[in-house]
């Protein structure tokens, strides 16, 4: 397997493990970030080393990066420092009752990413999203009175779809979308019917695995 074939597996692998509850949100930000800087083969092995022994693994860091700015003690609480969404080749959806830090980054590679908003808890009033070129599709369903401004993000060959109103309504948050499309495509909504049955089928099962 070549370095970035490699490079592609970790983070594969550290995603799925921040999703299954196997890794520490803390750590895989730490871990995706040196995975993304790791020259060698070698770099990438102990970024997963332990993963799937049923414990957290233990923060390792093995090396020094140099000129690479400290991670904040709070990810997504600084641009330096934003909750990844990376998507590579398949789609992935975040839904639910989750907390939206004020900064967000979103990179759907091949596949595609959606950030269902309808039933999160926004942590600020200004919510700032960074798109990350690539050929992919990056969809946002937003609440009724906030607000999305798309003018900083920059277009190559990409299209942008936005249906939500640029300025929010007093007290609504207000969304601000920047980075680069690439080629790939942006669609901002409020919710329909699909949406909506869809988040309720996901509040119900994850209202089932609480009551065990």
């Amino acid at each position: 397997m070549d370095l970035e074939a490699q490079r592609a597996d970790v983070l594969r692998r550290l995603h799925a493990a921040v999703g299954d509850g196997t890794l520490a949100h803390d750590i895989a930000m730490s871990r995706l970030k040196r995975a993304e800087q790791a020259a060698s083969a070698d770099e990438l092995d102990v970024l997963v080393s332990g993963l799937g022994s049923g414990a957290l693994p233990v923060a390792i860091e093995p090396y020094p990066v140099a000129a690479t700015a400290p991670l904040t003690a709070d990810p997504g609480s600084s641009a330096q420092s934003p909750i990844a969404f990376r998507s590579r080749w398949k789609g992935i959806t975040k839904q639910g009752v989750w907390q939206i830090p004020p900064f967000l980054l979103v990179d759907p590679g091949y596949g595609s990413v959606t950030l269902d908003f309808m039933a999160a808890i926004p942590d600020a009033t200004a919510i700032t999203i960074k798109i990350i070129e690539s050929a992919g599709w990056t969809k946002l369903i937003i609440p009724d009175g906030w607000g999305v401004n798309t003018d900083d993000l920059r277009r190559t060959w990409g299209w942008v779809s936005n249906e939500v109103d640029a300025v929010a309504e007093p007290g609504k948050p207000h969304v601000i979308v920047t980075g680069s499309l690439g080629s790939g495509y942006i669609t901002i909504r409020h919710q329909k019917p699909r949406d909506r049955r869809r988040l309720e089928k996901y509040m119900a099962k994850e209202q089932r695995a609480l009551e065990g």
